[in-house]
């Protein structure tokens, strides 16, 4: 095995071990991305408003979030940058049901996100952004 294939193997593995928290108030797509990233080997942890994604973000660690826009008790938006000023370095992906919107997308990095997938992008999709985020925030 080359250093470089090597280094690529052990890369993909450690993208694939990551630590997710999925912020999505709708329970089938919460249990869609669940489910999905599951079976791919992150560790996947869900919350369905504001209220629990703050708790889950106190009591374990992560390598991502992917945080829903219009939650039932918030904007995930404007939770962003109090997300951002407790981990800093913790990457977050914003989710829309609205497909892509300039301004959300200008709103959402100018707050801190890193990515911003349509939750009607097919789901190799958005697992190839979380990747390239992943692998950006190490």
């Amino acid at each position: 095995m080359t250093g470089n294939f090597a280094s690529r193997v052990k890369d993909l593995f450690q993208l694939r071990t990551a630590r997710l928290l999925i912020v999505e108030d709708e329970p089938e797509l919460r249990e869609l991305f669940a489910s999905f990233f599951t079976g791919r080997g992150y560790r996947v942890t869900v919350a369905e408003n504001l209220e629990k994604s703050e708790a889950c973000l106190k009591n374990e660690p992560f390598d991502l979030v992917l945080h829903d826009i219009i939650l039932p008790d918030g904007n995930g938006i404007d939770a962003i940058p109090r997300i951002k000023a407790l981990y800093p370095n913790l990457p977050i992906i914003v989710l829309t049901a609205m497909g892509y919107d300039e301004d959300l997308l200008r709103a959402a990095m100018r707050n801190g996100a890193a990515g911003y997938i349509s939750k009607v992008m097919p789901l190799d999709q958005v697992l190839m952004e979380v990747h390239r985020v992943l692998r950006f925030s190490r």
